[in-house]
Formats: structure tokens, sequence, C-alpha cells
């Protein structure tokens, strides 16, 4: 097991995972930007503000959906983008927008 941390906005997130985040722009498979591409519009607004900060619930208000909607399209997101947590999620974010 490896904690990754990641700082987002001055604090610091740990998460259990199995591989290390990769701390190297290059370190992430190209088909990053590919994948981003398979998702839908919604699931686009809701990642930006994931990784934004904001959590489910302030989400659901921001976009006028349901928590459990929010649930269903961050299930969905990390589907698609290969990552299994938040953390990672925003890592991946900041690394490949460098």
């Amino acid at each position: 097991m490896f904690i990754n941390k990641v700082e987002l906005n001055g604090e610091y997130y740990y998460s259990l995972s199995t591989t290390p985040i990769p701390s190297k722009k290059n370190e992430y498979p190209e088909s990053y930007l590919n994948d981003f591409k398979l998702l839908t519009s919604r699931e686009k607004e809701v990642f930006y503000q994931l990784v934004d900060g904001h959590s489910n619930g302030q989400i659901a208000q921001n976009l006028i959906i349901s928590p459990d909607t929010v649930k269903n399209h961050i299930s969905n997101i990390y589907r698609k983008l290969k990552v299994n947590d938040r953390v990672s999620l925003i890592k991946m974010y900041f690394v490949n927008i460098e």
C-alpha cells in the first residue's frame, strides 16, 4: 500500500492506494486527455467542482441536483478516468494542466 499526498490550496490530502500517484506529468498515461473526452458535459461540470475542492453537498447545491446524482456522476468520472478516489483525480488534473 502507498500513502499518496496531494497539496491543494495549501492543504494536504492523503489517500491509501495500491499504486503511487505519479509526481511528474509524463508519468500519467497519454490516454488521460482521451479519457477526459469520454465525460458528459454534466460530468465535466462535476469534475471541475471536484478539483475546485467542493464537497458533494456543495456540488449538489451549485448544480441544482441531488446529492445521490452527484455521487453517481463522481462514480462515472472515476471509472472513465481510471482513478479510485478524489485525491488521485485532483492530482491527475493538476499534473496534466502544467
